[in-house]
């Protein structure tokens, strides 16, 4: 297979969830499959309450998630000190309302720590935990519908462990590299490993977070940022995001920061978190940020969230879109990988998957947009390398079907390069009108919210005006 600069520079994220370790590839991979070890899910020989909801029902995922509950947002007071490895503190704050009759407790995805306390109403009441669920028992049952609050204060050290959905990297969740950074992987299913959450993105929510950090330290979160405080020897950094976010989106970073801030002509906020010597990739990455989001903004809609920027961590081959606050490592500030991470704030952010098994349309999408921003003044050029990696594609019988992927290759070349020629053949299929009409249709229903690959394809249909079942059969089952 022919490989093109373009499509080269653009396979450096299949390495975007890798941890602080330096395990970037040596080499360009290549389009041979080749499925990392994986491990059973942890919690699937465990006996659970029976009446406790302990998966959302994603059976890609059947140990994550849970029903009964809708949450409608977090509220996180955290103490981090990145010199303590490991260590977090913290109070988390539940609103949520009840989806059934009689709802005699709930179960949270939780992992590690010392449980202090949980409340419910204000109210003390008892837990217990069994594999990676923590269950709070209510005093009395909640009718349907009944909003509720809960409160879970824990403290210690994390219990961290490699996810089945990337074997590639030791553990998600709190990483701790250095010294002076710290920053929260939660994709796919690391936010229980910090936060006892419903860790799915079926049940998004707003969130609220209250950072206390050292006093030579800045926090950088979701959203934006309402006030910074001195607390004694502490400094206490508030942010806030109103917009609807999955688990796996929230993240914090914490490090000796600078700050560089601006906007775009329609007033998307921006804003640069990193270190001293980052100044000059900061600087570049707000320039390249701002014409980016213009430039998705025409063919997709309007930018979804209220502001946009990057995160500096001291890690090796990463970048991850969290919502609004992107982590990356400061040698990735390149232009192609900070519109690929853009692309994320529509697919994946503003409307997410249903099940983590459609992941071909978050990375499939983010790649595409990133290849046609990286070839746009050639796009001529770019059509035929586009034919020939669609010719190599198809013949390639060693790939997994993208409906079909086995949970240790969820990151893998699949969802990238082969989701970004379905998208690419989707649009020659249909034609640009109908293509980008569907697209900012799809944003505009399920904005907010998630959708599955059914309702994409509904969507899409739509705007095509004739059936696109026999596509989607070849592309995504085959």
């Amino acid at each position: 297979m022919r490989k093109s600069k373009l499509i080269f520079f653009s396979l450096t994220l299949l390495v975007s969830l890798l941890s602080c370790q330096n395990l970037t590839p040596t080499k360009e991979p290549t389009n041979t499959l080749v499925i990392p070890p994986t491990q059973a899910p942890p919690t699937a020989t465990v006996n659970y309450p029976m009446e406790f909801g302990t998966s959302i029902g994603d059976p890609f995922t059947p140990e994550l998630g849970n029903m009964g509950y809708d949450m409608q947002h977090y509220d996180i007071d955290i103490h981090i000190d990145p010199a303590q490895q490991e260590q977090l503190e913290a109070i988390v704050t539940g609103e949520a309302v009840s989806t059934q009759d009689d709802l005699i407790g709930i179960s949270l995805d939780f992992i590690g720590y010392n449980i202090h306390q949980t409340t419910v109403n204000g109210e003390v009441v008892e837990f217990t935990r069994e594999g990676d669920k923590l269950f709070l028992y209510f005093d009395s049952p909640m009718a349907l519908d009944q909003p509720f609050t809960f409160s879970v204060e824990y403290d210690g050290p994390a219990a961290l462990r490699q996810s089945p959905y990337v074997p590639f990297a030791d553990s998600i969740g709190p990483f701790f590299p250095t010294e002076r950074n710290m920053f929260i992987v939660s994709e796919p299913d690391g936010a229980r490993f910090w936060l006892p959450c419903n860790d799915h993105p079926r049940d998004k929510a707003t969130f609220r977070f209250e950072v206390t950090v050292p006093d030579d330290f800045s926090a950088a979160a979701n959203g934006l940022l309402l006030s910074e405080e001195q607390v004694g020897d502490e400094k206490l950094f508030i942010w806030q995001h109103d917009y609807p976010m999955a688990t796996y989106l929230a993240t914090i970073a914490v490090g000796p920061y600078e700050r560089l801030e601006g906007a775009t002509p329609d007033g998307i906020i921006l804003r640069e978190y990193f270190f001293e010597e980052n100044r000059a990739e900061a600087e570049e990455a707000m320039v390249i940020t701002a014409e980016a989001i213009d430039y998705l903004s025409d063919m997709l809609g309007p930018y979804p969230f209220e502001a946009h920027g990057h995160a500096t961590i001291d890690a090796s081959g990463f970048a991850l879109e969290t919502q609004t606050m992107v982590m990356m490592a400061s040698h990735m500030m390149q232009e192609n990988v900070i519109v690929h991470e853009l692309t994320h704030m529509w697919f994946g952010d503003w409307v997410s998957l249903d099940s983590w098994g459609e992941m071909w349309r978050n990375e499939g999408f983010a790649t595409y947009f990133e290849w046609m921003w990286m070839a746009k003044d050639d796009l001529d050029a770019w059509e035929v390398e586009m034919d020939e990696l669609t010719q190599s594609i198809a013949q390639n019988e060693d790939l997994e079907p993208l409906d079909a992927l086995t949970p240790g290759n969820l990151f893998g070349y699949e969802a990238y390069v082969k989701g970004a020629v379905v998208v690419h053949n989707l649009r020659k299929e249909i034609g640009d009108e109908a293509f980008f009409t569907g697209l900012q249709r799809y944003f505009k229903l399920y904005g907010g919210g998630v959708a599955s690959d059914e309702q994409f394809i509904e969507v899409m249909e739509e705007a095509a005006g004739h059936s696109l079942q026999g596509f989607f059969q070849t592309w995504l089952s085959e």
